[in-house]
């Protein structure tokens, strides 16, 4: 049997991981978590492409070339 969560399970999911030890010294990678997580909530999906991310999760400059 599969369970679906529901958006507000997911995003309440994400701030208890974005809150654990595993994670507390990472910044870097909680902006990545973040980022993935709420645009698939927010059914965005298309905008996991390596350049959005690296200008807005990591703060790339707009000219950044990812080849």
């Amino acid at each position: 049997m599969r369970m679906e969560l529901g958006n507000e399970q997911k995003l309440e999911h994400l701030e208890k991981v974005l809150h654990s030890r595993a994670l507390q010294n990472s910044e870097s990678l909680k902006a990545f978590l973040r980022f993935v997580v709420e645009k698939t909530v927010e059914d965005r999906e298309a905008l996991l492409k390596e350049y959005t991310i690296a200008t807005e999760v990591f703060g790339r400059d707009s000219d950044y070339d990812p080849r």
